[in-house]
Order: structure tokens, then C-alpha cells, then sequence
């Protein structure tokens, strides 16, 4: 199943432009590109994260408290990593306002978005206005991706990308083409390096163009 679009809830957490159906054919097709409240809803992001203590029980049956934590998805009380005491959650609902806040409006435009592995990952993606044209012929679209894990095997990331992100394989390649991101790590308030993203994605911008 290389799309890994999480189901665990018994629906596909992941939402798409009618007219832009993903390979798979899995998600909520919508009609129209979205705000970010729309955007969380359509594709069932609405559910939270907690960072909870990690026991160990004993073959006696006695539990001993451990240094590490787990993250647990609180709708269905599934654990998604292992993280320490440092790590910071930050929530579905905070990536998209940190979206927002980027694109400098509370209108950005959401054309996708979705989790993966269960929730251990989740992707949004904003087109950017304005398209590149390569050699007057190939006309190539650029979005804006921010990309977060829950499992606390990497940080949050933001990255303009000319791939549409619609399952795990089209995010690893996004990932690994970015060629400028912004990484945000799980440690402090996330709000505090909006206006650094803001700088290093307006210099990328203009070194697509």
C-alpha cells in the first residue's frame, strides 16, 4: 500500500481538488481550493496529539516510570513515537495557521492535505500564485508545502515544490528534491521563527523565477 493514506478511523484522512484526483483515488474530493479551516475538516485533521509518560511493567506486574514519552493520537488513543521530555507537539491546527500566516493571510488557498501511517505524518499543500514556463513550452505549477511528523523521528519542514504531495511516495520526493526548507524543530513555540521562514521562502521564490 504505497500511498499509506491513514484510514485508522474508517475513513481516508486526506482531501483533493475534484478535478486533480490522485492515482489512488482515495480522499474527499472537494470542488474548490480551500481556507485552512475548510481544509482541516475535508480532510479529517481535526484530531489532537498528547505527550504522555512511558511505564514499564515488570514481569512481577510493577510499573517502573521511564525517561522517554510517547505520543499518543487522542481521538483513538493510538500511540504514533517515542519522543523525550524536550519534544513539543505541535498540533494539526497549529500547522495550518502557521500556513496561514506565511502565505500572509488567513485566504491561503489549500489544494491537498492529508496524514499518513496513521497520523504519524501529516502534509498540507498551498499553491503559489503565478506558474514557471521552461523553454516556452512546459508549464510548471509551484506549491508550498508544509510537512510535520508526530512520531518524533523528524521535525516540521516548509518548502516550495513544483510536486503536488497526494500520498507517501510524492512527499518523500518533495522532501528529498527541496532544494531550500525550512525545518522547525518540536522544541519551543513554533510562532517564534514565523518571520525567519517568511525571509528564507521569499528568497526561494525568487531563485525558482
Amino acid at each position: 500500500m504505497a500511498h499509506e493514506i491513514s484510514d485508522i478511523t474508517g475513513v481516508h484522512e486526506m482531501f483533493y481538488i475534484n478535478d486533480e484526483r490522485p492515482w489512488h483515488g482515495l480522499g474527499t474530493p472537494v470542488e474548490e481550493a480551500l481556507t485552512s479551516e475548510e481544509a482541516i475538516q475535508a480532510a479529517h485533521l481535526e484530531w489532537e496529539v498528547e505527550k504522555r509518560k512511558v511505564y514499564f511493567k515488570k514481569d512481577d506486574g510493577i510499573f517502573l516510570e521511564t525517561k522517554a514519552y510517547s505520543t499518543v493520537r487522542t481521538d483513538v488513543e493510538f500511540p504514533l513515537g517515542i519522543v523525550s521530555e524536550r519534544y513539543m507537539t505541535i498540533q494539526n491546527r497549529e500547522a495550518f495557521s502557521f500556513m496561514d500566516t506565511l502565505v500572509g493571510t488567513k485566504e491561503a488557498k489549500f489544494i491537498t492535505a492529508g496524514a499518513l501511517f496513521n497520523g504519524e505524518k501529516i502534509w498540507m499543500l498551498c499553491k503559489i500564485p503565478g506558474t514557471l514556463v521552461i523553454k516556452g513550452m512546459d508549464t510548471v505549477d509551484k506549491y508550498l508545502l508544509l510537512f510535520n511528523s508526530h512520531n518524533g523521528r523528524s521535525g516540521c519542514k516548509v518548502l516550495i515544490t513544483p510536486i503536488r504531495v497526494v500520498c507517501n511516495n510524492t512527499l518523500r520526493i518533495a522532501l528529498q528534491k527541496a532544494e531550500v526548507s525550512v525545518n522547525i524543530h518540536h522544541i519551543g513555540n513554533i510562532q517564534h521563527k514565523v518571520a525567519e521562514a517568511q525571509r528564507i521562502l521569499g528568497v526561494t521564490i525568487d531563485y525558482y523565477t
